[in-house]
């Protein structure tokens, strides 16, 4: 499986985020506190059955939308 694009919105601090990979590698980066542990759970609940806990959810939403595509 190899992940072109993945769309989040509402888990954690991303809000609103899309992620194109490329063909050879991506890598994120980011300051302390910016998502990127966030980023990774949330490929962690698609790829392996995560969990998703009240935690997971933005502060001011009750809904999780996470869209991938796949190639």
């Amino acid at each position: 499986m190899k992940i072109k694009t993945l769309r989040i919105d509402g888990f954690r601090c991303l809000q609103g985020l899309e992620i194109s990979f490329e063909d050879d590698i991506t890598i994120i980066v980011g300051e302390n506190d910016s998502g990127k542990s966030s980023l990774v759970d949330c490929l962690k609940v698609i790829t392996q059955n995560k969990s998703v806990e009240l935690d997971d959810f933005h502060y001011d939403t009750d809904t999780i939308r996470l869209s991938i595509e796949i190639e």
